[in-house]
């Protein structure tokens, strides 16, 4: 008898230690473990924000499109939001994963399924030799998939008549895969002056092109409180990435572009 009820009770703690692990796990690991430079995120049916870090710092944008398309089709979960840029998305510069722009976003517009993609100096070249042929695949023509796109930060170098190029072909290809498309103008960055001049003829192009190739705009650069990369309250003191504050800004833009979206 006594065996019999010490089974019962090895048996109930076993369910609830896998029920903790099951709710809490990736909350947890979020919050005490380190992640790399690029974060899965993805929101469960029961609302909670779960993460699989990366292993290392040093994946390329190739083999961590690989890792983390491999972990969703695992869990069997497709992502409805697929946030994609550098490391503006991925948030360096917040004080924590939650207020990264793509966690902020996502607790405004609530009810989806979300992946971040963003890789630290990552550029245009990035996404169209790296991240775009990994995540087609997940895009079902049953839901509507959501690809807010931020790129330019790391473009300063790049012929301008190279960026916009490769820029289209990128919006125009992940457009046929059957995202939904969200262009992003580019922010300004301290104090140069030759990558001011880049950001204006960058900025004019997707202003100008955009609707020919996306299906909304997030004009992050006309931003009353994101002009001035001095500002230290929405920039840090690089004067590239942005304080929560700033990147709160960006999270409500993009989720009133996502709500305009038919």
């Amino acid at each position: 008898m006594q065996q019999e009820k010490r089974k019962q009770r090895i048996f109930i703690s076993i369910i609830l230690i896998s029920l903790f692990i099951g709710l809490f796990g990736g909350v947890l690991w979020q919050k005490y473990f380190p992640v790399g430079n690029t974060l899965l995120s993805i929101r469960s049916n029961l609302g909670i924000a779960t993460s699989t870090p990366n292993p290392t710092n040093t994946l390329s944008p190739t083999l961590t499109s690989q890792n983390i398309i491999g972990t969703l089709e695992a869990k069997g979960i497709s992502p409805f939001i697929m946030f994609i840029g550098d490391s503006l998305t991925y948030g360096s510069g917040a004080s924590d994963v939650a207020h990264r722009y793509p966690f902020q976003a996502m607790a405004l517009i609530g009810g989806h399924n979300f992946i971040n993609l963003g890789i630290g100096s990552a550029n245009i070249k990035d996404l169209n030799d790296h991240v775009s042929t990994s995540i087609d695949q997940l895009v079902n023509p049953s839901y509507k998939f959501i690809l807010p796109v931020w790129i330019g930060a790391n473009d300063g170098t790049t012929p301008i008549s190279t960026f916009t190029k490769d820029l289209a072909f990128y919006w125009q290809e992940r457009r046929a895969a059957g995202f939904k498309i969200i262009a992003f103008t580019v922010l300004p960055q301290g104090e140069e002056r030759a990558f001011e001049k880049t950001q204006v003829a960058m900025n004019d192009w997707i202003r100008a092109n955009w609707a020919s190739y996306c299906d909304g705009l997030v004009d992050v650069a006309a931003a009353p409180e994101l002009q001035d990369p001095t500002n230290l309250i929405y920039f840090n003191k690089d004067k590239v990435h942005l304080t929560d504050a700033g990147y709160e800004i960006v999270a409500k833009l993009v989720s009133q572009a996502v709500a305009k979206l038919r």
